[in-house]
């Protein structure tokens, strides 16, 4: 298999579903920043890959993005979990030793990897779920960056367990930076050495979940006792033909959409811009509840009454009621 097909075969499994996107970031060894690239399409993602694989590092976001954005609040599908092995933490004096540990630790386990990657300084093993599963009440992002944490203790692996991860490309090149040359390291093609595994049901991956820390800067959502009542349908039904009712281009559609970028793209910054937005139009007070909790781009569900009221109280306050003007004196 050519590094273009293995690039494509590793990318088709990871597609996006309808209207998301997959990340494809770039980073040029020894330089800072990075360039991402969202892509609607698996040959889009290929073609981004390895356009810029003579000269870069290339990565993929581990979860599909909603808008075009890395954060965690552009994540609301999980395709599988994941893990890093690096070899110099294995034995850094023998990389083929290093490599047997880490299969060896796999097969322990007792959970053969859809896909192993080998990245060419170590090696990344996938769980694909048997179908993507949406972030959600019963399912929250803590529980998917959870079994990703708890297989990373198990295997001795990094802490690379949030959501918004990204992780290397097989059939790209792994150009070392400096740190990783001081340490011997040479470029490398990353391959695959696992293509044809099982997939999995999350309930068998969430055997493997542990609890992540409430310090964490990836933890994904509130506790499940934040959890209110569901949306009103009559009041989201009133609400999503007003959408229809707007151009396309309206703010308060770009905002439902996700079709924007913020200078706070976190799940409550997405909720204050769509409160502000509703409060611009005339929303009543006690609808834009409902609709808060149906925004897929904010905490939506996971997000307490208290929470809801605070972030309707601000908007009313900066924006003003029906007008959308700053209130004076």
């Amino acid at each position: 298999m050519s590094a273009a097909d293995t690039v494509h075969e590793f990318l088709a499994v990871l597609a996006p579903p309808q209207d998301q996107f997959l990340e494809i970031r770039t980073i040029v060894p020894d330089s800072q920043g990075a360039r991402q690239t969202f892509c609607s399409s698996v040959g889009e993602a290929v073609r981004a890959a390895l356009a810029w694989n003579t000269h870069a590092n290339v990565y993929v976001g581990a979860a599909p993005r909603m808008v075009r954005s890395g954060s965690r609040s552009a994540i609301d599908t999980v395709v599988g979990a994941w893990a890093d092995l690096d070899f110099h933490k294995i034995d850094p004096t023998n990389r083929d030793r290093a490599l047997a540990i880490a299969h060896r630790r796999l097969a322990d386990l007792d959970l053969p990897p859809t896909r192993i990657v080998f990245t060419g300084n170590g090696v990344q093993p996938w769980w694909l779920l048997t179908e993507p599963r949406r972030i959600g009440i019963d399912h929250p992002g803590e529980l998917f960056e959870g079994i990703n944490l708890g297989l990373a203790r198990l295997l001795g692996g990094d802490a690379v367990h949030d959501l918004p991860r990204v992780l290397r490309v097989p059939g790209t090149m792994n150009f070392p930076d400096a740190t990783k040359r001081e340490r011997g390291c040479v470029p490398i093609l990353a391959t695959l050495l696992v293509s044809d595994g099982p997939r999995h049901d999350l309930e068998r991956l969430s055997m493997f979940a542990v609890e992540v820390s409430s310090s964490s800067p990836h933890r994904a959502n509130a506790p499940r006792s934040a959890v209110s009542t569901p949306p009103d349908d009559a009041v989201l039904d009133t609400f999503r033909g007003l959408l229809r009712s707007l151009s396309k281009s309206h703010s308060l559609v770009r905002t439902w959409r996700g079709d924007r970028v913020l200078q706070d793209g976190s799940r409550s910054g997405w909720d204050m811009a769509l409160t502000h937005q509703l409060v611009r139009v005339g929303i009543r007070e006690s609808f834009i509840h409902s609709v808060l909790k149906a925004f897929r781009l904010g905490r939506g569900m996971n997000a307490s009454d208290g929470y809801r009221q605070r972030t309707v109280t601000k908007a009313l306050q900066s924006k003003g009621g029906r007008d959308g003007h700053r209130r004076s004196g």
